[in-house]
């Protein structure tokens, strides 16, 4: 919350207006391009309006929103500033983040065993795109032939091969290995280059 807060901070990782949350607006919708619809959100969002007293409540000012938290006893009231904490948090859909990469690496947070790629959000990316990702996944041999496919059918091919691969029905270890260990560039553990660059430009 102080990083949150605090105005000599420089926040990529954190969003002050929660209602402007990429990653909560992504997992809310759902498809689209963006992150599947995510159970572990969907719990979170159930726990919290369990001890928010303010739910359902579109806007309300300063004065009543604190007299609304102020009789809440310690324990909720910690458990709500934790939650809200939690909303906080976003990711640029594009690149990675630092705070982000360091937050998912202390708090233990493996992304693969909470979502997999499926066709919705792979329909998100370009042709190139996917052929060069059945490239990165299959080798360099594979890359002539996806790009000569329709996007439809990469689409369909790379949300079966990752489901094959989380349902543990390749019959090639190594490759269900490399699936299951994917994830999009922004959620990728930044090498000590990119943190330098991050650096530099901030």
């Amino acid at each position: 919350m102080t990083i949150a807060l605090h105005n000599h901070v420089r926040r990529e990782g954190l969003s002050i207006r929660t209602e402007a949350n990429s990653t909560t607006c992504l997992a809310d919708q759902g498809g689209g391009g963006g992150m599947s619809k995510s159970d572990a959100h969907d719990a979170r969002q159930l726990a919290l309006r369990e001890i928010d007293p303010l739910d359902g409540q579109q806007f309300v000012s300063e004065a009543d929103a604190y007299e609304a938290v102020r009789p809440l006893k310690e324990k909720r009231l910690d458990r709500l500033i934790e939650s809200l904490t939690i909303s906080l948090l976003t990711a640029h859909p594009a690149r990675g983040n630092a705070l982000i990469q360091m937050l998912r690496r202390d708090l233990k947070v493996d992304v693969r065993k909470l979502w997999c790629p499926d066709a919705a959000w792979l329909a998100g990316y370009k042709k190139c795109q996917l052929a060069h990702l059945i490239g990165e996944l299959r080798g360099a041999a594979y890359i002539h032939a996806a790009q000569q496919a329709k996007k439809s059918e990469l689409v369909e091919n790379l949300a079966k091969l990752f489901a094959d691969a989380a349902g543990e029905k390749l019959d090639d270890k190594e490759l269900a290995g490399r699936v299951n260990r994917w994830l999009p560039e922004n959620l990728r553990e930044l090498t000590a280059a990119e943190q330098a660059d991050r650096a530099e430009a901030a």
